[in-house]
């Protein structure tokens, strides 16, 4: 206990000099706040502030707009729901018109909220339009499941999309256009890679990566075009470890605002490559064409073993993306299996925290814009929302020792079953053993998410065998 009173006596101290160098204008207003929002201290403090329950089904997308007012959600029942988190409150909601899950949806920026982007398992790109009531136009009709879109930053009216079918399409919402950039195959045969996530660099828009059911990520620029008239490929980069032995692929990607590329691998680790081996902007890549054949030489394994690895969660069962956390991106976050949402801290790899968000699998996470605010979904029906709000101390101990004793027991091949229960069963808040009450009264929606999730695992294995 000494030690935790020290240790807290000397964050209090730390935040007073802050302040004060703040206060005699030593420190600009953004940088304090950067500093606080980014500090571990608010990390360990993050509990339930509260559930936005409102839909039927799965939750398997999370936007906040521009300013972290409107947070919009869409789910297996096919609808998208726009609330006010903050209350616990439903603004709008609306069904899209799509035939089977939402998959992903976003706002479009610079459209005062009211165009928004969604897209399903139904292979239908579909664009939402509130300033005319709800007036939804369908922009494609791919032959596979569309898991993400990426939107170019700062542009109003340009995105991309990537589908199961391989194919990664470009939109121009100016023209309601669609345009089949090219479809992506494997470099040593004519097989199609199912494309499950894109992403595009921020610090050049030019560039996006995607990936999928191959070990590879790949990076193209837009502005280069190759003999076959499609974006010319700049990079593949894999861990070394995992060429040649990775066949179920990648679930996510995300960029960081200075342009680092983190990559979530199926039935393995995150991995995160620096900017200088995932942009075009150099020319250190090996895997830098489209004729390549595919071969790794030992130059390219030392180039892309500096690549950092987050260990810890359980990636098999869902397509689960992966985030950056705090305004430097200091931190990295991914669902799991497990049902938790686990972080990182970014520089060292160290676990911080699991927290327990769902009592099946937690696929989403997101941030919010402007604050320490991050809200999370998975296998159940609602949307949990995880502020500051627990003394910083109190359930890290017990969390990250029982998080501990999981993940030594997973990779000394014990049983998942047991484990993952024991790992389940533990609860890392007050605010949401509060809520057991009222979660009594959803027993039956409690099992339908148990054949929900049977469904979505039912899909995976689908995938892989496809």
């Amino acid at each position: 206990m000494r030690g935790v009173a020290q240790r807290s006596d000397a964050v209090t101290s730390k935040r007073i000099l802050k302040l004060r160098e703040r206060e005699l204008g030593n420190i600009a207003p953004k940088s304090f706040s950067d500093s606080v929002l980014s500090s571990e201290e608010i990390v360990r403090s993050l509990g339930i502030k509260t559930k936005l329950k409102g839909h039927s089904g799965c939750v398997n997308t999370l936007c906040f707009n521009t300013d972290g007012t409107v947070l919009l959600s869409g789910s297996d029942d096919r609808r998208i729901i726009l609330w006010n988190w903050e209350i616990g409150s439903e603004r709008f909601s609306f069904h899209t018109g799509h035939t089977d899950n939402i998959l992903h949806a976003e706002f479009m920026p610079y459209h005062d909220d009211k165009t928004i982007i969604t897209c399903s398992a139904d292979g239908q790109v579909r664009r939402v339009d509130l300033s005319k009531g709800v007036d939804i136009k369908v922009l494609a009709t791919q032959n596979g499941r569309i898991h993400k879109m990426a939107v170019e930053p700062g542009n109003p009216n340009t995105f991309y999309s990537c589908s199961e079918d391989g194919y990664v399409i470009q939109f121009d919402l100016r023209t309601n256009h669609a345009t089949k950039l090219f479809r992506c195959l494997c470099d040593t045969s004519s097989m199609i890679i199912e494309l499950y996530s894109i992403a595009i660099d921020p610090t050049n828009p030019n560039t996006f990566s995607v990936a999928g059911s191959d070990q590879y990520a790949r990076i193209y620029d837009i502005r280069k075009y190759n003999s076959n008239n499609s974006p010319y490929r700049v990079a593949s980069i894999c861990p070394p470890n995992l060429v040649n032995e990775n066949s179920d692929g990648i679930t996510g990607l995300a960029y960081s605002y200075s342009g680092e590329l983190l990559v979530s691998y199926f039935t393995d680790n995150i991995y995160l490559f620096p900017k200088e081996y995932a942009s075009c902007d150099n020319g250190n890549n090996k895997h830098d064409n489209d004729d390549d054949d595919g071969d790794d030489d030992d130059d390219d394994d030392d180039d892309m073993s500096q690549a950092k690895v987050y260990r810890g969660h359980l990636n098999k069962d869902t397509i689960k993306g992966v985030y950056f956390l705090g305004p430097r991106c200091e931190y990295i976050c991914s669902g799991s299996d497990t049902g938790h949402a686990f972080i990182w801290r970014k520089k060292g790899g160290e676990i911080l925290r699991a927290l327990k968000g769902d009592k099946a699998v937690l696929n989403c996470v997101e941030s919010h814009p402007l604050d320490s605010t991050i809200v999370t979904s998975g296998i159940e029906k609602d949307v949990k929302v995880w502020s500051p709000c627990l003394d910083e101390n109190a359930p890290i101990r017990d969390e990250v020792n029982t998080m501990a004793d999981f993940i030594v027991g997973l990779h000394a091949g014990y049983s998942n079953s047991d484990d993952d229960d024991e790992f389940n069963d533990y609860d890392d808040n007050d605010d949401e053993s509060d809520d057991d009450d009222d979660d009594d009264d959803d027993d039956d929606d409690d099992d339908d998410d148990d054949d929900d999730d049977d469904e979505i695992n039912d899909d995976i294995d689908d995938d892989k065998q496809g």
